[in-house]
């Protein structure tokens, strides 16, 4: 799974405080940490209307957890459950 984020995001860093207790695996992409990164995550978010909620409310939409299959949540719950059902398959 791949963590979509910033560091500036006190939700993004509290996910991945979480994972880490877990033990789970996981990447991490700071956007904030280069203008590639940015134009890549802002390219992701445009082509999805799930992020359709976030714009509306003037938000990023993070964090965003991607799966290798091209799923993607934004609810930290729902990413720990994905992960722990892959880890068993």
């Amino acid at each position: 799974m791949k963590i979509l984020g910033t560091n500036l995001c006190i939700e993004c860093r509290r996910a991945v405080e979480r994972l880490q207790q877990l033990g789970m695996k996981y990447e991490y992409t700071d956007f904030t940490d280069s203008i590639e990164e940015l134009k890549e995550f802002i390219k992701f978010r445009d082509a999805h209307k799930e992020f359709d909620f976030a714009r509306a409310e003037g938000k990023i939409g993070i964090p965003c957890f991607l799966f290798e299959n091209g799923e993607f949540t934004f609810d930290l719950e729902d990413a720990i459950a994905k992960l722990r059902q892959s880890s068993l398959s």
